[in-house]
């Protein structure tokens, strides 16, 4: 008798941990198909983001701007080359860059004056010339959601002068820019089936002008649950036609200009796998896809550099051209 009970006991306790080892199995199985759905869920929205960045860099463009910008003559003057061995001092930020997430906010930091006498270009600063016809006016957009999880802010310039051609058509394409995520991103359907809740920042610096050119970049900072993206929207406008320039037509991009960006980059920022790690043949296609290539004037002479994104991070990065002249596309 009692070993029957006995062995009923044990079968009672095999089939209990026969039960358990299945739900330990089952719960598993339930935490891996989890984690591939936020997997894809992070992946379709850097997917989606990159999309969405190449449609809009071919949506910004407005009818007026010439498919050959003219060659500005009295563009910003480069002073001479930096010396291949100069690295920034100890203890100095060298060249800009950005890298998602961002979530800490930075300490409040000295005033940045971009000088041509710097060795490189530090970060993405305002370097307005008043001694032009032509004047700089702040706008500035907020839509705090709480409801729907919404914060959106954005700030940007209106140029006033009615001698510059096309200045009303110029500042709705400023506009525009600055107000992408406030209203022309809620209205993808794609992104509401996963999620309606994001955040956006968006800061306009006017990072060189004179009488021939204007250069205006958009730093950009998007958030949604699990993925952030950051990058640089660079807008470079000929003052005296009237038009905004096509950023990928302003330099000539080859293979050697890709190898040299490398080396620059290297010499610049450190070592960066985005960089170090692309053939002569990918940093050209970055640098010629209007997704991708950030160029733009500043005091300095010219950054150049490229945004990037994939499943693990997203950034950007720019490399100081003093000597930008000689590459000035002639087509």
């Amino acid at each position: 008798m009692n070993e029957h009970i006995q062995n009923g006991s044990n079968e009672r306790r095999q089939d209990s941990s026969s039960v358990w080892r299945v739900l330990a199995i089952a719960f598993g199985i339930m935490a891996v198909l989890q984690m591939m759905v936020l997997c894809f869920i992070a992946g379709f929205v850097t997917h989606y983001l990159l999309t969405r960045l190449n449609e809009r860099s071919e949506s910004q463009r407005p009818a007026f701007e010439q498919t050959a910008p003219p060659v500005l003559q009295q563009a910003p003057q480069a002073d001479a080359p930096a010396s291949g061995d100069v690295r920034p001092e100890e203890g100095e930020k060298s060249a800009p860059g950005s890298e998602a997430p961002a979530e800490e906010i930075p300490e409040e930091e000295e005033e940045y004056i971009p000088r041509s006498t710097d060795t490189y270009y530090k970060k993405i600063a305002n370097a307005i010339d008043e001694n032009v016809p032509y004047r700089f006016h702040s706008k500035s957009y907020s839509n705090s959601d709480e409801e729907h999880g919404v914060d959106i802010i954005a700030n940007y310039y209106e140029i006033t002068d009615s001698k510059i051609p096309n200045i009303d058509k110029i500042n709705e394409q400023i506009k525009k820019a600055a107000m992408y995520y406030a209203e022309e991103f809620p209205k993808n359907s794609k992104l509401a089936e996963y999620t309606d809740s994001y955040t956006a920042y968006v800061t306009a610096y006017v990072t060189y002008n004179d009488e021939d050119v204007i250069s205006i970049v958009f730093d950009e900072y998007v958030a949604f649950p699990g993925a952030y993206f950051v990058d640089l929207l660079p807008m470079n406008i000929d003052v005296r036609n009237g038009v905004i320039l096509d950023n990928t037509g302003i330099l000539s991009v080859d293979d050697g200009f890709a190898a040299d960006f490398k080396q620059r980059c290297e010499r610049q920022n450190g070592e960066l796998d985005v960089v170090s790690k692309s053939s002569d043949r990918q940093i050209r296609e970055y640098l010629t896809d209007p997704s991708t290539l950030i160029a733009f004037y500043t005091p300095l002479g010219m950054e150049v550099g490229i945004n990037y994104a994939n499943l693990e991070n997203s950034g950007w990065v720019t490399v100081t051209y003093k000597d930008y002249q000689k590459f000035i596309s002639r087509s």
